[in-house]
Order: structure tokens, then sequence, then C-alpha cells
């Protein structure tokens, strides 16, 4: 009897361990919710489904009286990514509870559905600046070039986390006509925002670059001459190509830490140093990864050297383009 009571409550603390973990990771993650091929025993697959939210059940939440609970709701909902999510979402963003709203927003942008283009504009316009942020944030993702006159309009934002989330969604719709209202913020006095300007100019590939991000490079702030060394190397004009040349100073690997992957693509012996010292002072796991699959020995050996007290728990998304080959040209 001992045994099976035993084996009872083993069975019930590895369901309960199982539904915690599943818990922690869907919530992190959104891990898909297909338990047929995931090694579970049908019991257990069965447990966790139950387990699952549902979208009927959670749209049910979002009308519920407590705004704690209709803001879990939206965020269950951006999660599940179901398209029948979106209109209750998009009537969210009316809601009473700024929280629900930004929530709401958050969620519409992480479902991606082209029929909260125009709610999320709107909310651009919100009188609380955390929605008016997660819905620039959206629109970003969403990539719709009717949001550019609206993000260009929210440069203006008087909060600083509103003018930088604008310039960020600016430069992921990749639309020229932000390039007008985005160069002037290289010389913002705020240093993230002249990064953000700098970033964004680089994403939409504007060949027709002024002198004034040449001249970021040396900005007293490091990150923004990150930034500046990023975006002349993302253009790769024969303007752009010898400003990063020239900036490839050994005494500072700002410059070329920033454009790395230029550096790594010529091939010059000479930088392997400035390369390494700049992983080492501004290094991400993504950089160190292309260091180790470069093709040159020293750089492999530095990205391996940095990984272990950089890298984080969870390993990083498997890569889904190669990155810069040594010596492969400009």
């Amino acid at each position: 009897m001992r045994s099976r009571n035993h084996r009872a409550v083993s069975s019930i603390l590895r369901l309960t361990v199982i539904a915690v973990s599943f818990w922690l990771t869907w919530s992190a993650v959104g891990l898909c919710q297909d338990f047929g091929d995931s090694g579970f025993t049908p019991d257990e697959a069965k447990f966790l489904q139950q387990m699952t939210p549902n979208t009927d059940q959670t749209l049910n939440q979002l009308r519920d009286p407590d705004p704690g609970t209709r803001e879990g709701a939206a965020n269950i909902l951006g999660q599940l990514r179901d398209p029948h999510a979106v209109q209750p979402l998009i009537a969210a963003l009316g809601d009473p509870s700024p929280s629900v709203r930004e929530t709401a927003a958050w969620a519409l942008g992480n479902i991606a559905d082209v029929k909260a283009e125009e709610p999320l504009i709107t909310a651009l316009k919100d009188a609380d600046a955390a929605v008016r942020k997660a819905a620039a944030q959206a629109l970003g993702g969403l990539k719709d070039p009717r949001a550019v006159e609206p993000l260009i309009a929210l440069l203006k934002d008087s909060y600083g986390m509103i003018r930088y989330r604008a310039a960020q969604s600016l430069g992921e719709i990749g639309d020229p006509r932000a390039v007008q209202a985005l160069t002037p913020l290289l010389q913002d006095p705020a240093p993230a925002m002249q990064m953000a300007a700098a970033t964004a100019l680089g994403m939409i590939k504007n060949a027709e670059m002024p002198d004034l991000l040449i001249s970021r490079l040396k900005d007293p702030d490091s990150f923004v001459r990150r930034a500046a060394a990023h975006t002349l190397a993302t253009i790769g004009t024969p303007q752009a190509i010898a400003a990063l040349t020239a900036g490839a100073n050994p005494k500072d690997p700002t410059i070329v830490a920033g454009a790395y992957a230029f550096f790594i693509k010529k091939g010059d012996p000479e930088t392997v140093k400035t390369l390494i010292d700049g992983l080492n002072q501004y290094g991400t796991e993504k950089m160190a990864a292309d260091f180790e699959r470069c093709g040159n020995n020293e750089l492999r050996e530095a990205g391996l050297n940095w990984m272990p007290p950089h890298v984080h728990l969870l390993q990083p998304a498997p890569r889904k383009t190669p990155g810069p080959r040594w010596g492969q040209g400009e």
C-alpha cells in the first residue's frame, strides 16, 4: 500500500512540476501547444492541455470587472496570438484602465494583424504615455506605411521614451519619408536619441546619408559612435566605407565594435586585436557567436572565451542567416 501511495504521490508531483515548468516556459516564449510529439505521456499531455489557457476562456476574462484580470487576459491573448482575439483587443484599447490599454496595444502588436493598424494609430494619441509607447512599438512590428506620418509626429512627444520608440519603429518600417525627420535627431541632446536615430536611418538604408552621420563617429558618447558606425556599414557607400576605415583606431575599439561585421568581411589582419578589444568592451552574444563562426582562429578563440561569463541560461534562437566570414569582401 505504501509503495502504491508513494507512486501516486510521485505521479502527482511529476505532473505538478511539468505544469509549473510549462507555465514558466510558455509565458516566457509562447510555447507551442501541440503536445503530440513532446515526449509526454498521454495522461501528462491531456493534463497540460487542460491547464493551457484558450481564447474563449480568456476573452471572458477580458470583460471582468477587475482591471488586473482584464490586463492579465490581454497579456495571455497576446501570447496565444489567436486572430479571433483581435477585435476584442481593439475594443480594449478604449478600456478605462491605462494598464489594460497598454497591454492590449502590446498584444495587438504581438498578433500582428493588419486590422489593428488604424486603431493603434489612434492609440498614439492616448492620454497615457505608456499606451502611446506600446502602440508605437506595435506599429513598428506591423511595418505598415500608413503609420509613418503619425510616428513622425510622435517624434515631438514630450516623453523621451516615446520619441525613442517612435524612431525605432520608423526604422523597422523602413520608409524613406522618415529620413528627413530622423536626421536632425542625430544632434539631439540625449545620446540615446542620437543612437536611435542613427540605427533607424541605417535600417532605412538611404544612400543619401548626410555628412552629419559621419561626424557622429567622433561623438563623446560611445553608444552614439557605435550606432553611427553600424549605420554607415549598413549603408555601404564609398563615403561611408572610407569614414569607417579611417575611424578604425586601435586605441578606441568603439567604431570597429559598432561595424564589426564590416571589418570581419574586410579581413584586415591589423584589425584583429581591435575587434577582440571591441568584443571584450561592448560584446553581445550575437557578436561573440559571429566571431566564433567567422573563420578567423583568433576571433574564434576570443568568441569562445567571451561566452562562459556572459552567456544567458536560455540559448539564443538558431541563426536564420549566416554571419560575416573573414575576408569575404565588403
